[in-house]
């Protein structure tokens, strides 16, 4: 994926593709990538018990599938080159390998920009998330490369590293916000360490269905130790932090601490209300993001 978004695009695709191809054909290596952590969540108790066994959030995906290592792939793009990297990691988050090759963009017959992500990415300020390792969102299909064809369920996965308040929102390419948890009907409590939390879970009423219109949709998690107040979302109210789809140039700590007082918001100021309210509680706020394809069968 892009290296500062996270976002995937025509040129990830292509080379995610290139690299399970070579790892297939080289007879060394069993590639699990079908929806890996469906297998384990039919056996919840036996997942719970793996999920007490995580000692490196970034690799848990590949735990509750059975593997023994993950690849992590990248790529940056330059004055008119594209630098791709990927590193093997044991479960511990030790490297085993790594690799980089540095591409002529004429060379590159696909787009490396995602516009749509891009734009999601501003709104949800995934280059400003601090890598914390104390929080961490994916999905049954495993961990960052997500697409959903119609019909299909979506189940998220959140683990935290300690007990915390998580709060998690979906936010499409219209920037409509919608809170995904707590859901209906469900208590805010702190979510505790050592388990892997499901949004919906099994005993919920309710159940995410991909169903059109498709496209890229950006989820993110807040977490805090205290509880945090939630916003209602309104397009009617004015955007703080945001003005004609780029970021304003007022001052973020200012912005913050004029959000932290309303009570209603736009979709666009979503990451720095939660900044802002976690800030005049003088608490840590913990964040990921998780970029969410979605496709006709």
């Amino acid at each position: 994926m892009e290296r500062k978004n996270r976002y995937s695009s025509e040129f990830s695709e292509y080379v995610t593709a290139k690299a399970r191809s070579f790892l297939v054909n080289s007879q060394q290596f069993e590639v699990l990538e079908e929806q890996p952590v469906t297998r384990s969540l039919s056996n919840t108790r036996g997942l719970s018990v793996k999920a007490k066994e995580v000692q490196n959030l970034d690799t848990s995906a590949a735990l509750f599938s059975g593997a023994d290592a993950v690849l992590e792939g990248y790529y940056l793009e330059g004055a008119g080159r594209v630098t791709v990297a990927m590193t093997l990691k044991n479960l511990k988050g030790g490297v085993l390998g790594s690799a980089d090759e540095t591409i002529e963009r004429s060379m590159i017959p696909y787009s490396t920009v995602n516009q749509i992500a891009g734009a999601l990415a501003a709104v949800a300020d995934v280059a400003g998330q601090v890598t914390q390792q104390v929080v961490k969102l994916n999905t049954t299909k495993g961990d960052r490369y997500q697409i959903y064809r119609a019909g299909e369920k979506v189940q998220f996965l959140i683990q935290v590293t300690k007990p915390l308040y998580v709060y998690l929102f979906g936010i499409n390419a219209k920037n409509e916000v919608s809170q995904l948890y707590p859901g209906p009907g469900q208590q805010l409590a702190p979510l505790q360490a050592g388990r892997l939390h499901t949004v919906p879970g099994d005993r919920d009423s309710w159940e995410i269905v991909v169903e059109p219109p498709f496209g890229t949709d950006v989820v993110k998690l807040f977490a805090a130790e205290r509880p945090l107040a939630v916003p209602a979302i309104s397009d009617k109210v004015s955007a703080r932090s945001f003005s004609d789809g780029t970021r304003s140039l007022v001052r973020r700590d200012v912005v913050q601490q004029q959000l932290s007082v309303q009570k209603i918001i736009n979709g666009f100021d979503l990451v720095d209300y939660f900044k802002g309210v976690a800030g005049q509680l003088g608490v840590i706020l913990y964040e990921d993001s998780l970029f969410v394809q979605t496709r006709l069968k």
